[in-house]
């Protein structure tokens, strides 16, 4: 794991991920590569990163053409969602917005109860507020400050 942590510090993609995250996911592909593309082992001590032997487009054609094509044939089990139902509501707030409620609402993340009348309150105060709560749920600003003071948490403890 130190050496996953290592090598995922400064990478831009990965450094904000989990190191124990992205350590399973490698292992998951070595596990389950395919024979027909894997090259001849580099005894030089230096991996080299895999190479693309196939194009985007080449990859569409491939994915289409195992599709049916009547849209009739598709049935709801042929969507897959993500694994991780928050994934896709991940990083909803821009830092603008996210430094704005923390301006406002930081004395709750601090300490003290994260309620959503008074959430609501003290964003009603302000036009961007009222646009924070035009643009999110209530319960996506609580979750939101809540993250936050886990955040806050957990660098102190560290």
């Amino acid at each position: 794991m130190a050496i996953v942590r290592d090598k995922i510090r400064d990478h831009p993609t990965l450094q904000h991920l989990d190191a124990k995250r992205v350590c399973d996911r490698v292992r998951s592909e070595w596990r389950h590569r395919d024979p027909e593309y894997e090259e001849v082992e580099d005894t030089s001590g230096n991996p080299a990163p895999p190479e693309q032997t196939e194009s985007f487009d080449e990859k569409m054609d491939r994915f289409l053409k195992a599709r049916p094509s009547d849209k009739s044939m598709c049935s709801s089990s042929d969507v897959v969602p993500p694994s991780n139902p928050s994934y896709v509501s991940k990083n909803i707030f821009s830092d603008e917005e996210r430094k704005f409620l923390l301006r406002v609402c930081g004395g709750m993340v601090r300490g003290g109860i994260i309620s959503k009348p008074a959430v609501k309150q003290l964003l009603e105060k302000t036009d961007e507020g009222k646009e924070l709560l035009h643009k999110f749920k209530i319960d996506q600003l609580i979750n939101q400050l809540k993250y936050e003071r886990r955040l806050n948490n957990h660098q102190k403890s560290t």
